[in-house]
C-alpha cells in the first residue's frame, strides 16, 4: 500500500519532540501565537516575489516544490539558487550548466540542537532524486542574525534524516502520538502541548504559552456580534457582516474582530456570510426570537479522527464515563456552595444564615460522596439532591426587587417566572459557549458521559456545562437582579403562563454577558490569569488532554 507523503516541515518537529510533531502534523491540534505568525510571515517573504531572479550570475527560485517518493516526502524550498558550474545539471528554458543550492530561512537564531539542519538535508535528497545530481551542501539564513550558516549535507546527517523518517512513517501508519519529553515543557509552543511532568502532574499549556510569548494569550478573546432583533437579515460584503432590514443597510461589524455571531432573527443569513464563517471558524449560530436553539454552522472540525474516536469509547463505557462525569459534577456542586459561602459573607445581615449554613454543609458533605461515585445512575442522584438542596434556597440570594424576582425552584421548558427566564436564557448562552470551545479542540461536543446520546442535543456541552453554571451564569443573573439592571418590565408574559425576556431585557443581558466575559480572574488549575470567556476553552483543553491520556483524571474548574 503507498504511504502518504510527509511533510518535510515536520521533521524539525519531531526532531526537537516526537510528540509536538504528531499533534500537529497527525492530530491538527494547533493555535498560531505571535511567534509563529511572524515564522509564518516571514517565510512569505522568502516565497514572495517573481518566481525567478537573478542575482549577478546566480539564478534564484523561489517557493521551489520538492518531493521524494523513495523517501515519501514533499515540501517547498525558501529558495533554491542555480550557479553556473561546468560539471553541473541543465535547467529547461536556460542555457549553460547549474548546481542546486538550497537555501532555508528561519526566524530566529541558530538553535542548541540541529533540527533545522536536518530540515535542510531532506530539501537536498529531494532535489537530488528530482534533478540526478549530488547537493554536498546548503544554507540556513537566520533573521536575527542575518547571516547565512553553511551546512554541509555529509553521510551522518543524511543517515539520520532516514531514521527520522522511518520512525515519523511509522507514527503516522499506525496513528499513535508518542509520549512527551519533559525537559522540553517549556519551550513547546504548541496549544495543546500539555505534557506530564516528572511528577505525573500535567504541566499547564496556558502558562508554557504565556512564558513563550512574553504574557500574550494563545487566543484572543474577541466579540460575540448578538442580533437580537426579529426582522434582521445578515449578509456579508467586503470582509464585514452587514446587517440589514430589507433593502436599507443598518451596519457593518468586520469578520476580522469576531469569534461568534449568534442571531435570534427569523430572517436569517445568506450561504455567502455562511461560508465566511466557516472559512474564518467563526460560530454562527441560530436561535428563536425566544432564545431556543436551532442550529450552528461549523467549518472543518479541528484535531483528527483519534481523539474522538476516544471519546466515543469513553462515552459507551459507563464505568470509564463516570471517572470525568464526577469531577464535573464535584466542580459543580463545589462552586454552588461557594456561591452560598460568598452570599454568607457578604450579605450575612439580609439573608437567613442557619438555612444558608446548612445548605452549605449539606452540599460539602455530598463532594466525597460523589467523588467515589461508581454509577452514572448514583451520580445523577446526588447531582440532583445537590441542585435541589442548592435551588432550594436560592431565593435567599435575592436581595432587591423580592416581589417581581421571587424564586420558588427551577422550571424550565418554558420557564414560568422572571428568575428562570434569566437563568435558561443564561444557560443556553454558557452551552453554546461550550460547545465552540469542545469543537475548538477536536471534541464532539454532542458526545457526552454524564448526559447520554439524544439527537440534536449538545451532551458534552451540557456536562461542561454543569460546573460553569453556579460561578458564571448564576451569579450574573443575581447580580442583575439585586443591582436592578433588570426589572419586571423586561420580560412578556403569554397565556400559556410562559415568561420570556423581551427585546430590551435580551440586550441588556447579553451586554452584561460579554463584559463579565472580559473580567479576569485566576483560573485555579493552572494558576493563570485569564479572562472569564476563556475559561471553557481552557476546561475543553483539559479535557482533551485527559481523554489523550495526558492527565490521570480531569480537573474540574473550582472557584471560590
Amino acid at each position: 500500500m503507498a504511504r502518504d507523503a510527509l511533510m518535510i516541515s515536520g521533521i524539525q518537529h519531531f526532531a526537537f519532540c516526537p510528540r509536538q510533531w504528531a499533534l500537529i502534523h497527525l492530530e491538527q491540534q494547533w493555535q498560531e501565537n505571535e511567534r509563529t505568525a511572524d515564522g509564518r510571515i516571514f517565510h512569505h517573504r522568502a516565497h514572495d516575489g517573481p518566481g525567478h531572479e537573478w542575482h549577478g550570475d546566480v539564478l534564484l527560485l523561489r517557493g521551489f516544490q520538492v518531493f521524494s517518493d523513495t523517501l515519501g516526502i514533499s515540501g517547498t524550498c525558501d529558495v533554491v539558487e542555480f550557479h553556473p558550474d561546468a560539471q553541473g545539471i541543465t535547467l529547461p528554458g536556460y542555457e549553460g550548466a547549474w548546481k542546486p543550492y538550497p537555501v532555508e530561512y528561519k526566524r530566529g537564531s541558530p538553535k542548541a540542537n540541529h533540527a533545522d539542519q536536518l530540515q535542510l538535508c531532506a530539501q537536498a535528497l529531494c532535489l537530488e532524486e528530482m534533478l540526478l545530481c549530488d547537493i554536498p551542501e546548503g544554507s540556513l539564513y537566520y533573521g536575527e542574525t542575518r547571516r547565512r550558516e553553511i551546512v554541509p549535507i555529509d553521510g551522518e546527517l543524511r543517515e539520520e534524516v532516514r531514521a527520522i523518517l522511518a520512525q515519523m512513517h511509522h507514527y503516522a501508519c499506525t496513528g499513535h502520538t508518542p509520549e512527551g519529553q519533559a525537559d522540553k515543557e517549556l519551550q513547546c509552543l504548541l496549544a495543546a502541548g500539555s505534557v506530564p511532568s516528572p511528577a505525573g502532574k500535567a504541566v499547564g499549556c496556558i502558562g508554557l504559552y504565556q512564558q513563550a510569548i512574553g504574557g500574550g494569550w494563545m487566543r484572543k478573546l474577541l466579540n460575540t456580534l448578538y442580533i437580537t432583533t426579529e426582522d434582521l437579515f445578515l449578509s456579508c460584503s467586503n470582509e464585514n457582516v452587514v446587517v440589514s432590514r430589507k433593502d436599507e443597510v443598518l451596519s457593518r461589524f468586520p469578520l476580522q474582530n469576531l469569534e461568534g455571531i449568534v442571531t435570534f432573527s427569523y430572517a436569517g443569513a445568506t450561504p455567502a456570510l455562511m461560508g465566511e464563517c466557516a472559512d474564518r471558524g467563526i460560530q454562527l449560530t441560530f436561535m428563536t426570537p425566544n432564545g431556543r436553539f436551532l442550529a450552528r454552522v461549523n467549518g472543518m472540525s479541528r484535531g483528527n479522527i483519534l481523539l474522538r474516536r476516544e471519546q466515543y469509547r469513553i462515552a459507551d463505557n459507563e464505568p470509564h464515563s463516570c471517572l470525568i462525569a464526577r469531577n464535573m459534577i464535584t466542580g459543580k456542586v463545589f462552586n454552588g456552595r461557594w456561591v452560598l459561602e460568598r452570599a454568607l459573607r457578604d450579605h450575612a445581615l439580609r439573608i437567613d444564615q442557619a438555612k444558608m449554613k446548612a445548605v452549605s454543609e449539606r452540599l460539602r458533605g455530598l463532594i466525597p460522596l460523589i467523588r467515589h461515585s461508581t454509577s452514572l445512575e448514583a451520580l445523577r442522584g446526588l447531582e440532583g439532591d445537590a441542585a435541589n438542596a442548592y435551588f432550594g434556597v436560592f431565593n435567599e440570594l435575592i436581595l432587591s426587587q423580592k416581589l417581581d424576582f421571587s424564586f420558588d425552584g427551577r422550571n424550565r421548558r418554558p420557564p414560568k417566572d422572571n428568575v428562570n427566564a434569566m437563568l435558561s436564557f443564561a444557560y443556553t448562552l454558557l452551552a453554546n459557549d461550550c460547545a465552540s470551545a469542545l469543537e475548538g479542540v477536536g471534541l464532539d461536543a454532542y458526545a457526552g458521559f454524564l448526559h447520554r446520546d439524544r439527537p440534536g442535543r449538545k451532551s458534552l456541552a451540557l456536562d461542561l456545562e454543569e460546573e460553569l453554571r453556579a460561578p458564571f451564569a448564576d451569579r450574573l443573573v443575581l447580580t442583575l437582579i439585586n443591582n436592578r439592571v433588570l426589572q419586571d418590565k423586561h420580560f412578556d408574559r403569554q397565556e400559556s403562563g410562559t415568561v420570556l425576556l423581551n427585546d430590551t431585557g435580551r440586550k441588556l443581558l447579553l451586554k452584561h454577558w460579554q463584559e463579565k466575559k472580559r473580567d479576569e480572574i485566576t483560573h485555579p488549575f493552572l494558576k493563570e490569569k485569564m479572562p472569564w470567556g476563556l475559561v471553557p476553552h481552557v476546561q475543553s483543553l483539559l479535557l482533551a488532554r485527559t481523554i489523550r491520556g495526558d492527565l490521570e483524571e480531569y480537573p474540574p474548574f473550582l472557584w471560590k
